[in-house]
């Protein structure tokens, strides 16, 4: 029985190791007076250093100092709660540079002494990410807001979604009178319905087509000569839009 209940700790033992050396995150412990207990292998492929060479050093030694303040405003909210705290801080590379983090933590108590104990995650992809989608944003910010074609996004039901200056001026009116109100409300009453019923039809059948020419009399009696250029876009798989 011994025996065996020896065998299955250090079975346990030998998961959890492998575990912790498999782990992409690094898995850390700290002292409150923020000294390094333990630090797992992955911190070689983040920082560049081997776990001895930081193991009883300050966490000071792998903090951006300009916002050394910030960060133990931090490692002590992280002692004197019993929750979970995340926050996200700089850490230096053995090569000088700085690489965005995000830190998960949570005190735990050994042998009687309370430890700080969490996980690093590596968070440059996820920031380039955002970057680009910002990016990506701005650019298509700008082209709407500036583009002389007129651009509106409607929805299955035919609301429009949104529309740019250019479009609401075609149909002499402005985005504010359109945001929201069916497209039936461009054309002259006795077409409204048939307008409405024959873009719903065709949204829900996917026969939009990409591109037409189209001869229409306006709200205003007006009548206008367009080109038109269609694009759904999916945002999931239960809502889609039409970009014209």
């Amino acid at each position: 029985m011994t025996n065996n209940s020896t065998k299955d700790k250090f079975h346990q033992i030998q998961q959890l190791e492998s575990l912790i050396d498999s782990s992409l995150d690094v898995i850390f412990r700290i002292s409150p007076t923020a000294k390094i207990n333990f630090i797992s292998r992955s911190i070689k492929d983040l920082l560049g250093y081997e776990p001895d060479e930081i193991l009883n050093k300050s966490i000071l030694y792998v903090l951006s100092k300009e916002k050394v303040t910030e960060y133990f405003k931090a490692i002590a909210a992280l002692f004197k709660s019993s929750k979970v705290i995340t926050f996200q801080a700089d850490l230096k590379h053995k090569d000088g540079s700085l690489i965005p983090v995000e830190i998960t933590g949570k005190v735990v108590v050994i042998d009687g002494k309370k430890m700080g104990q969490g996980t690093i995650r590596d968070i440059r992809k996820r920031i380039e990410t955002q970057d680009k989608l910002e990016s990506s944003e701005s650019i298509f910010k700008a082209i709407w807001e500036n583009s002389k074609d007129g651009m509106r996004l409607t929805d299955q039901d035919g609301n429009i979604v949104l529309c740019n200056e250019a479009f609401a001026l075609l149909f002499s009116k402005t985005p504010e009178e359109l945001i929201g109100r069916p497209i039936s409300d461009l054309y002259l009453p006795e077409f409204k319905d048939r307008v409405l019923n024959n873009y719903r039809r065709n949204f829900i059948q996917g026969n939009l087509k990409e591109f037409f020419e189209s001869t229409s009399i306006l709200w205003n009696g007006l009548t206008v000569f367009l080109e038109v250029s269609n694009s759904v876009i999916e945002e999931t798989k239960a809502k889609r839009y039409l970009l014209s």
